[in-house]
């Protein structure tokens, strides 16, 4: 197997160059034809269990099972292995040329589409130009300032796309304020006009759906309303007596009424709101399950036989859902009263979601250095790889035979190339990491792959594990996710991380008037305190700082770790699961830790489904949570 794992990597290496001499490459391929069919002889394939077990120690394993393809025999019971195109003709991709361009233009195309950016030192060397402000003044508005980094001190350029597009209403701020202090580096009402012409049209009252549990409403609107349609007190939107009608739980988002406001003697408008004779007798105690988004049922006793039981109140239960539709009616009738409120309602929605013009991500002039020859990338592909290279995160939530695996690759590899990753760490299903390490070696035969085993998660060779993906000299590494998790934080991370939580957590145990916000921090506390308790007797071998890996950490059928139980107050809500487990608090520890070190990105998933809360959730957690989302799960 050495003779054949040299041989292949001989013809590799001739295929490097544009000009390699086909006649020795010829060569090369026969002595490797002869010397596999010389083994196969005598040991059999190469993919047999015998040999994978004495061989799979070896970095070149993966590439040296790339070189045959799994078939069935004819009678289709038994798996056959049968020599792959590698055997054939050449399939690895000459190194790339540094060419040389013309037109500016064609020197910026050239720098967005290796994703790099508006790289003014790569493009000067593929473009003879005399300076970079010659170069500047050539593309014009093909280029413009970052307004947000020069507003931090920093100056740099982005393309005419790119500033365009994202939050392009901060943008405008940002520039109006530099037209306000007259700044005169950059023609900054040129660039506010562009701005104008692509931000959003505000989208009026008529056109946006709201609603009594919109978690997007001001309290004080809500306040308001509770005050004048339960109390029969009108007050200012702006007053005191309205901004104590309501509070947000910070632990789960849950609204719940201040003390005050909670415990005032209810009023006949009040009383005839609600449902007599039940738990939900006062329109107030409808308008805070409306809030939260909760339509509970009312139960009565039966007895059957010698037994009791509860059963759902169906004639209650009905006078119950009309007094919610009621309540939701007066606070449609009450917004339409109030212009202030009105005002109020749309300038929170268009300030939160709609401020945003959409990206087009463009990958068609995409290359990636040591694709096989015989791979084609398709344009779906090339369009998400070059979303990654940009955005550094991603869900890849694409169907079977979509191609997800060779988009996560490239992009891996694509980052690695640009150097804006060491390496990239690609966590699959422990039962998949030997096929996945061969479909690597298959697409970039040229690639040097580190693939787990069970052997490298020997107690006495983890630590020797965990230093050679650190320091070795490999293009990527394939982890399954059993064995990942064998791999924990640190025990200071682990205890910084729980810390903060107790801190939080505390915090709000302090602040809070409400009874329901105060017991669950307490149990979350005692929970927390017995997870350090646990910590104390921790003898684990870490996880080395994850930056010092400055990988991309893409993590293959993601929904393996989708039971992460959201803190939400809507209740028992079907399909969300009520439970966590400690694997997929560990996954979700390291994404954040990863997250952490590079700025929310770094991280991507990929599944055969759509999984909105892993876009939502966990890759674009910065985003929700300045969208007021994070805390519950949102009724927009």
């Amino acid at each position: 197997m050495v003779d054949i794992r040299n041989a292949y990597q001989e013809v590799i290496a001739i295929q490097r160059y544009y000009d390699y001499d086909k006649e020795t490459f010829n060569h090369l391929l026969g002595k490797l034809n002869r010397t596999y069919d010389s083994f196969v002889k005598r040991y059999g394939y190469l993919n047999s269990a015998v040999n994978c077990n004495l061989f799979d120690s070896d970095d070149k394993y993966s590439l040296l099972a790339s070189l045959e393809d799994e078939r069935l025999d004819l009678s289709g019971n038994s798996v056959i292995y049968t020599k792959s195109l590698a055997f054939e003709k050449a399939l690895v991709r000459p190194e790339k040329e540094v060419k040389k361009v013309h037109p500016a233009l064609d020197a910026l195309n050239s720098s967005l589409a290796d994703g790099r950016g508006v790289d003014f030192a790569y493009m000067m060397s593929i473009y003879q130009v005399e300076s970079k402000m010659t170069l500047i003044e050539e593309l014009g508005d093909l280029i413009m300032p970052d307004p947000e980094k020069y507003l931090n001190g920093e100056l740099s350029y982005v393309s005419r796309q790119d500033f365009l597009s994202g939050d392009v209403v901060t943008k405008l701020e940002v520039v109006n304020l530099f037209v306000k202090q007259d700044n005169q580096d950059f023609n900054w009402s040129h660039y506010a006009g562009l701005l104008e012409t692509v931000k959003p049209a505000r989208i009026t009252l008529a056109d946006i759906d709201y609603r009594i549990g919109s978690r997007w409403i001001p309290l004080s609107v809500y306040g308001k309303f509770a005050q004048e349609t339960f109390m029969g007190k009108a007050y200012e939107l702006s007053g005191q007596e309205v901004a104590t009608v309501l509070e947000v739980s910070p632990l789960d988002g849950t609204i719940s009424y201040q003390s005050k406001f909670a415990y005032t003697y209810s009023t006949a408008t009040d009383r005839s709101l609600g449902v007599s004779g039940s738990r939900y007798d006062s329109g107030r105690k409808i308008f805070e399950n409306l809030l939260n988004s909760n339509q509970p049922t009312i139960t009565k006793q039966i007895v059957e036989g010698d037994k009791k039981k509860n059963v759902t109140d169906v004639e209650k239960t009905t006078v119950l859902r009309a007094k919610e539709n009621q309540i939701q009616e007066l606070f449609q009738d009450f917004v339409a009263r109030y212009p202030e409120v009105q005002q109020m309602i749309e300038d929170t929605y268009n300030g939160l979601y709609n401020r945003t013009v959409s990206k087009v991500y463009d990958g068609s002039h995409l290359a990636i250095d040591g694709l096989a020859q015989n791979i084609s990338l398709r344009p779906h592909q090339k369009n998400a790889i070059q979303r990654i290279v940009e955005e550094k995160r991603a869900l890849l939530a694409h169907e079977v035979g979509s191609g997800k695996t060779l988009t996560m690759l490239g992009a891996g590899f694509k980052l690695k190339e640009l150097g804006m990753v060491h390496k990239p760490l690609y966590v699959v299903p422990s039962s998949l990491t030997a096929q996945f390490g061969q479909e690597i070696m298959k697409f970039f035969p040229t690639k040097k792959v580190y693939v787990t085993t069970k052997k490298d998660f020997a107690k006495a060779k983890r630590k020797q594990f965990v230093s050679r993906i650190i320091t070795g000299d490999y293009d990527a590494i394939v982890i399954g996710d059993s064995q990942f998790e064998k791999i924990p934080m640190s025990r200071e991370k682990q205890v910084t991380y729980i810390h903060d939580k107790l801190e939080q957590l505390r915090e709000i145990k302090l602040g809070s008037d409400s009874d329901y916000t105060v017991k669950e921090a307490e149990r979350s506390i005692k929970g927390l305190e017995h997870q350090l308790e646990e910590l104390q007797n921790w003898s684990e071998i870490p996880l080395s700082n994850l930056k010092t890996l400055a990988l991309i950490f893409s993590l293959d059928e993601a929904h393996h770790f989708k039971n992460i139980r959201p803190i939400t107050g809507l209740g028992n809500v079907a399909g969300i699961t009520n439970t966590t487990s400690k694997k997929n608090v560990d996954m979700e520890m390291k994404v954040r830790q990863v997250q952490a070190e590079h700025g929310a990105r770094n991280v991507v998933f990929c599944d055969r489904n759509t999984r909105i809360q892993f876009y939502q959730r966990t890759l674009y957690h910065d985003e929700l949570h300045s969208a007021r989302c994070l805390r519950a799960l949102s009724g927009i």
